[in-house]
């Protein structure tokens, strides 16, 4: 194992549209690579150009806080600010990866967060974001927080095999309850589930039913990516040593999509079967309307809900586009007002779409929202 220490330029990293998944706008990676070394890994891909080996070597982005200190003064300040959530983890680097319990960087940008707040979303597979649960409670006195633990498998057994380098599922999943108990949002990733190890019926179903009882108030679900170069040659190499039943299956799944994306019959089974297990389980797909709604601005609030109502008519195989319309809206350049309530609010979608962005925009929610939300809670 290889610590370097890096001078970075940037750290604060900005999207144009607010992500409908983390509701996350701003995000930073305090760290090159990642010591968690799970196999299957998407940060392995060359896409992301991390130097020397992955899973071994780390950069420290020293100055890091320095930076952020300039960066979040300069936010704050900026006529284009929209509030959203501020990410801490996920990418290609676990903020709370092995080198932060001396590094401390995301425990310094806590404390700067505490000075200048923001709604911070946490997501890890660590342990050790439980040591900053006293600052995370003190930007919540202020502004929204919410802790998610990612996991690939409720088995312990079987993370042991492909992610050996971090906590357990079951002690993820146990952390939830202690942000919970301090008032914070919790949720868990279920992502990505693993083809042929914990995609089965019987697996997602056990993990619905443990992340329910671990206190979630949401479950996001997603399948493996694989792209072709190290990232697929690394997984396939482990999964020829501990699975050699499935790599067939995997050169069946994965034919070379550029985005590492598996064919569509498998995707689209894979989503079915969450679909169905959710809402048995009742167990919302999508991060609550009361965790967000505090601090989106209206724009960014319809922007959202459609997205979120897209996804959910699509797991319940209705057709909709809402999804366009939301695209539609977040490129608008004039702002979105109560006035659209007597004009197309999204053109060239459906009067559905329409009258949902009229109902979002009077009430701050819809009725098709409302009963979407019901399907799975």
């Amino acid at each position: 194992m290889t610590i370097s220490r890096i001078q970075a330029k940037t750290l604060l990293r900005k999207q144009k549209v607010v992500d409908s998944w983390f509701l996350s706008r701003y995000y930073l990676n305090l760290y090159q690579g990642c010591l968690h070394n799970c196999s299957y890994c998407d940060g392995r891909s060359e896409n992301y150009h991390v130097r020397g080996e992955f899973g071994k070597d780390v950069g420290v982005k020293v100055n890091a806080l320095e930076i952020f200190q300039t960066e979040l003064d300069r936010l704050h300040h900026s006529r284009t600010f929209r509030k959203a959530h501020f990410m801490l983890g996920g990418g290609v680097s676990d903020s709370y990866q092995p080198v932060e319990a001396d590094a401390c960087l995301a425990r310094g940008i806590l404390e700067l967060l505490t000075k200048r707040p923001l709604p911070v979303f946490v997501l890890t597979k660590s342990t050790l974001v439980l040591r900053d649960l006293d600052l995370l409670k003190r930007i919540k006195s202020r502004e929204p927080v919410t802790v998610a633990v990612s996991i690939s498998t409720v088995d312990d057994e079987v993370a042991k095999q492909v992610e050996p380098a971090v906590a357990s599922p079951s002690k993820r999943l146990a952390l939830l309850k202690d942000f919970k108990a301090a008032g914070l949002h919790v949720g868990v990733c279920l992502m990505p589930v693993l083809p042929g190890i914990s995609d089965s019926e019987d697996h997602i179903e056990q993990a619905l039913t443990a992340i329910k009882a671990a206190g979630a108030e949401f479950v996001l679900f997603g399948g493996l990516t694989l792209k072709s170069g190290q990232q697929q040659d690394h997984y396939l190499e482990l999964l020829e040593k501990l699975f050699p039943d499935h790599l067939d299956g995997y050169r069946q799944i994965y034919q070379g999509d550029p985005w590492g994306g598996s064919i569509p019959q498998y995707s689209r089974r894979l989503q079915q079967r969450f679909a169905t297990l959710a809402r048995e389980a009742r167990i919302p797909v999508r991060m609550p309307r009361r965790i967000f709604q505090p601090f989106l601005n209206d724009r960014d609030l319809v922007v959202i809900l459609l997205e979120h109502m897209q996804y959910m008519s699509s797991l319940i195989d209705e057709k909709s586009d809402f999804g366009r319309g939301a695209r539609e809206i977040a490129h608008l350049t004039e702002p979105l007002q109560l006035s659209l309530l007597d004009e197309q609010a999204a053109p060239g979608c459906s009067a559905e779409t329409n009258q949902s962005v009229r109902e979002i925009l009077s009430t701050g929610t819809c009725e098709r929202y409302e009963e979407l939300c019901a399907i799975f809670s």
